[in-house]
């Protein structure tokens, strides 16, 4: 049977219109994700400031206020705050009111303000003593009324107002970044020493005991449930880390910690993931961020056991389709904002290798949608990494990981002649807690050009009965399911992940094992040609606007 030959056949007498719908209703359920999802500002917080990196990210660092949040422009009235070159910070009204974005995954995703949300807004460019890049004010974990002014009251007061007017914009929650070190400035309250940079390491077990557990159930009690835990002075401190989970599930078992696995710039620290609710793969180079995801989540893996203290799952921030594809939670730092940054300058950080990463919002809604079907998985030590290698490669960089990756199921394959070439894709495939399988096609970065190889590939899911998730670019797809097909007739149902429509009937073939069907990636690009990402919440991206994104289905096999 030549697969080649017979599948754009069968898909050229199919048309998404024509084919009968299943009852009841979709495939992708209403019921938020439970997922530890997140839309992060940082990126936002740079497109603001023209990405200028100043001393401390001083810059990004102002753009964290309520006027960007809500659309206020109550701070700028008010504070009048000065940029460090002596220039206003005065951000146009079209690039606020973050929370707006993404309304159809708003009530899926925690919104999680980076760093300097309990910063006053006049002290961005503080540096203590003896530091070159911390802030006396860092790890006060508390809403700064400097920079959130409608938001009155005492600590716990203004956190509750925050956090329930942000709850009211649609999302499922808030939290923020949290810096891994004693406050500075409270040093002397604690430790009766003075407020240095040096003596805020040297806090005894019960000082820090009492302080974090303090701010970990004013976090509990306010409903500000996530913590992004980052760098600081204590930020490869694997007893602090350690103690802080700890303390966490003691006195704030809501608030969900997450950690760094601090892959670069230092010692790493992949076997955070024993103790970690979630351990994040950590920042990446925009040019080769899917092949240094990709490696990162196989390190992190390889420490995983099902002895754990914490959840155990891997954040690999905004590699949506890879998260999909290896069971892991995504922390979102793309945006709506397309086009040059305010300065005019091109967005450098989402245009590198013309992958073009912010016209590619249905990717993210695709994976957080599949979310509602099947929850990220725990690193629990059972995955397969392929011998073989793939070197993505910038103008100027390149990297190394794994050609292919499974969890919980055989690794995938590359059939036929494309197995050899030298621009194949990276193919990741999970069988998730409740069965339901996923599947998903990683293009590369060659010579610093993004490519898309189209490849026939063959997975093993262990259910007929249970759904797929399906995400990237194929020639064709083979789902041999590891317990066959259903006895006597089925028709295979499938639907974009980013729609709300009822699925349609889909045409396959059986597999030459008759275990499974095989269906025409053409079949499964047709399903997503004409939905588009709804950019009603950014006002001035143009009409014509194009996502570009790859394709993320649902498929499911329904016996008659």
């Amino acid at each position: 049977m030549n697969v080649k030959n017979l599948l754009p056949l069968i898909v050229g007498l199919w048309s998404v219109q024509g084919m009968a719908q299943l009852n009841p209703g979709s495939l992708v359920p209403t019921t938020p994700s439970q997922a530890p999802d997140y839309y992060c500002t940082w990126n936002l917080q740079g497109f603001a400031s023209g990405h200028i990196f100043g001393a401390g990210s001083n810059d990004f660092r102002a753009e964290m206020n309520e006027d960007n949040l809500f659309g206020t422009h109550k701070v700028y009235a008010e504070n009048k705050l000065k940029a460090i070159d002596g220039v206003e910070y005065r951000v146009d009204s079209r690039n606020q009111g973050w929370l707006d974005h993404f309304p159809s995954i708003r009530q899926d995703l925690t919104f999680v303000m980076d760093d300097s949300w309990d910063i006053p807004y006049d002290s961005n460019s503080k540096r203590p003593h003896g530091s070159n890049y911390d802030n006396e004010y860092l790890a006060l974990l508390t809403i700064d009324p400097t920079r959130f002014p409608s938001f009155d009251g005492n600590d716990s007061e203004r956190m509750i107002k925050l956090v329930e007017a942000v709850k009211e914009k649609g999302w499922k929650g808030l939290g923020g970044w949290i810096c891994a070190q004693n406050p500075i400035n409270l040093t002397k309250k604690y430790t009766g020493k003075q407020n240095t940079f040096e003596n805020s390491k040297k806090w005894t077990a019960k000082q820090e005991e009492k302080y974090w557990k303090m701010r970990l159930k004013e976090s509990q009690d306010a409903g500000f449930l996530y913590w992004k835990v980052d760098w600081g002075n204590k930020d490869r401190d694997d007893e602090f880390r350690r103690n802080l989970s700890k303390w966490g599930r003691e006195v704030a078992p809501d608030v969900v910690i997450e950690h760094a696995s601090f892959q670069d710039g230092g010692p790493h620290k992949p076997y955070y993931i024993d103790f970690s609710e979630v351990l994040r793969t950590y920042d990446v180079r925009p040019d080769l961020s899917q092949a240094q995801t990709i490696s990162r989540v196989a390190e992190v893996l390889s420490m995983g056991t099902a002895e754990r203290e914490g959840w155990g799952i891997i954040n690999c921030e905004d590699e949506a389709y890879i998260a999909a594809g290896l069971g892991c939670a995504i922390g979102i730092m793309r945006h709506p904002y397309v086009g040059t940054l305010p300065n005019g300058n091109i967005d450098e950080v989402f245009e590198a290798g013309n992958r073009k990463m912010k016209n590619r919002l249905n990717e993210i809604v695709r994976a957080v949608r599949w979310h509602r079907i099947a929850t990220p998985i725990s690193a629990d030590g059972d995955f397969t990494v392929s011998d073989e290698k793939l070197y993505d490669s910038g103008k100027k960089n390149s990297y190394e990981a794994p050609a292919r990756v499974s969890r919980r199921m055989p690794l995938p394959e590359i059939l036929g002649v494309d197995a050899l070439n030298e621009e194949k894709p990276y193919v990741l495939a999970s069988l998730y807690d409740n069965e339901c399988a996923s599947v998903a096609v990683i293009n590369r970065l060659i010579d610093g050009d993004y490519k898309q190889h189209k490849v026939d590939v063959r997975v093993q899911p262990k259910r007929w009965d249970r759904k797929v998730g399906i995400f990237g670019h194929y020639h064709s797809l083979t789902l041999d399911y590891q317990n066959g097909l259903p006895d006597g007739k089925f028709k295979v149902f499938a639907q974009d992940l980013a729609s709300d429509e009822a699925p349609v009937e889909i045409p396959y073939m059986l597999s030459q094992n008759g275990r499974g069907i095989v269906i025409s990636g053409a079949t499964i690009e047709k399903l997503c040609k004409d939905n588009k990402y709804a950019y009603s919440e950014v006002s001035h991206i143009d009409a014509d606007y194009t996502d570009l994104s790859d394709p993320g289905i649902v498929l499911l096999v329904v016996a008659q």
